[in-house]
């Protein structure tokens, strides 16, 4: 059985929109709020969503944690739609990660969003599914008038770097939100200082390459 997750936190004005786009799936839609305005409570009861109150511990993948099935897995943005693939995702399947495509801004990237089990979410802030070699599946997102976070997830990130200040990925995760923020001064000092300590990766060559268009 498939269940669809979302975490609210008001975004009325979409949520009627990404419902919509997941009810053809027929599958089950689960919905943790963590701050979501009455005209959301509104929606989710017209469609008898299933809606759990969750604790707000400034950790996006702690909240979507508690949304995760042990069975198939689908999870979208409030602001988000399935904008094609259906067919795709009821087809049966062997269990895996599957990644889709997300179009956002322009912008086409490629995100594990199906998969089957109870794989947790990771990092407070950017969370995602960890798999290395995900399976592609022909289905795609489309996210429109996302809401401007970028300061709320600076705010998760300086936390979680005080709370780890060893690890790399805080540090990474930081300067990233420092660069979407555009505070660039930050941006740079706390990149540079994340490639003393990490060299050889993906994410330090990106780093590097951001670091140039700056």
């Amino acid at each position: 059985m498939l269940t669809a997750q979302m975490l609210i936190k008001g975004h009325s004005e979409s949520l009627e929109r990404a419902i919509n786009s997941i009810l053809p799936l027929d599958c089950a839609i689960i919905v943790g709020n963590i701050g979501m305005s009455d005209d959301c409570k509104t929606i989710c009861k017209k469609h008898k969503i299933k809606t759990i109150d969750l604790p707000w511990e400034k950790n996006f993948s702690k909240a979507r944690n508690h949304l995760v099935t042990s069975d198939w897995n689908l999870w979208l943005e409030p602001w988000e739609i399935i904008a094609s693939g259906h067919d795709e995702i009821k087809k049966p399947k062997q269990p895996n990660f599957y990644q889709v495509q997300c179009l956002s801004n322009n912008i086409l990237t490629k995100e594990l969003r199906y998969w089957h089990g109870e794989a947790k979410f990771q990092n407070p802030i950017y969370e995602h599914i960890d798999c290395k070699k995900p399976l592609d599946l022909d289905c795609v997102i489309y996210s429109s008038n996302a809401p401007n976070t970028n300061y709320e997830k600076l705010n998760i990130a300086q936390q979680w770097l005080s709370e780890n200040p060893t690890r790399v990925e805080p540090q990474y995760y930081l300067a990233l939100s420092f660069l979407a923020c555009r505070m660039y001064e930050q941006f740079i000092n706390c990149a540079n200082q994340y490639l003393l300590k990490e060299t050889n990766s993906i994410s330090a060559t990106m780093m590097n390459y951001y670091l140039a268009q700056v």
